[in-house]
């Protein structure tokens, strides 16, 4: 049964996180979804334990790879060094201190991601306190549209947090859906946030950190543009996704969780890859590049 399945590479960037690698291991060898394979890219070989793991890992499971990465490459430069390595029909491109919230998640994600129609699918992530932290991304400050500005005015109970005045994560802080239903007792006709981040829903862009992508389609797209070392480089293929035709989808019941990186980590990771001269650079390039998309908004 298993050999008519596709095949899901999962490309996991790996940079001091030896909190947080194992349980993003141990969850997607539970879940339910069978089909898949892992590689595993390492941008930090100094943890002798965490090279014990990975070579055990290795020994034990003929489904898991461990890819080296020259020290200071970026995650979006480990993400297409891990797509030099896969066999799998499908890309999740997943950061290490995630893991299933849902053991269906996986598998909810390709339903979706097998259809014709749709080129990338984004997973619903939880944070620790089973709050949402994201379900995609839009556009913000001069680059909202009139709807976000209305959901702005009007839904109080939503954080609409911009972040670097470009992009933002709607609904992030809400509590997980199953829980909010009942605790609102939300009828089956209610619009407005109260509904809308419990269905699966179509985005403009989506981050990478829980992304499902099909290899052909990233393939055909040249995967993620060598042009931005930050995290502009998911926005940017999101866009060239829509240029061709492929929609992205959110998985409102593929459920995953987040684990929030201490200052210490996420700062040495920034400063290993990016400094704010590069942020400020890539931005403005991020705005010429795809101004006649944001002009439209």
């Amino acid at each position: 049964m298993e050999k008519c399945l596709k095949k899901v590479s999962i490309i996991v960037p790996a940079y001091n996180v030896e909190d947080y690698i194992e349980k993003c291991i141990d969850s997607l060898l539970t879940q339910t979804y069978r089909n898949i394979e892992i590689i595993i890219v390492d941008e930090d070989r100094t943890d002798e334990e965490l090279q014990k793991y990975y070579q055990q890992m290795q020994n034990r499971r003929r489904n898991i790879a461990v890819v080296e990465a020259e020290p200071g490459k970026s995650s979006t430069e480990c993400r297409n060094l891990g797509t030099l390595h896969v066999n799998g029909s499908f890309l999740l491109f997943l950061d290490a201190n995630m893991e299933i919230g849902d053991t269906t998640a996986l598998g909810e994600m390709l339903g979706i991601a097998m259809r014709d129609d749709v080129g990338i699918v984004a997973g619903t992530v939880y944070d620790d306190r089973d709050r949402l932290y994201c379900a995609g991304l839009e556009f913000a400050g001069a680059y909202e549209s009139p709807v976000q500005k209305w959901q702005a005015e009007t839904e109080r109970a939503v954080d609409l947090k911009e972040i670097k005045n470009l992009y933002r994560y709607p609904y992030r802080g809400l509590p997980q859906f199953d829980e909010w239903k009942e605790w609102r007792k939300i009828r089956q006709d209610e619009t407005g946030a109260m509904r809308y981040y419990g269905m699966n829903r179509e985005y403009v862009i989506v981050p990478a950190h829980c992304m499902l992508v099909k290899k052909m389609a990233f393939v055909q797209l040249g995967g993620f543009s060598d042009k931005f070392r930050t995290e502009l480089s998911a926005l940017d293929f999101c866009l060239r996704v829509r240029e061709h035709g492929y929609r992205i989808v959110n998985a409102a019941h593929a459920k995953w969780q987040y684990h929030d990186l201490p200052d210490s980590v996420r700062q040495a990771r920034e400063a290993a890859t990016v400094d704010a001269q590069v942020e400020r650079t890539e931005r403005d390039l991020f705005e010429i590049l795809w101004s006649q998309v944001l002009s439209l908004r």
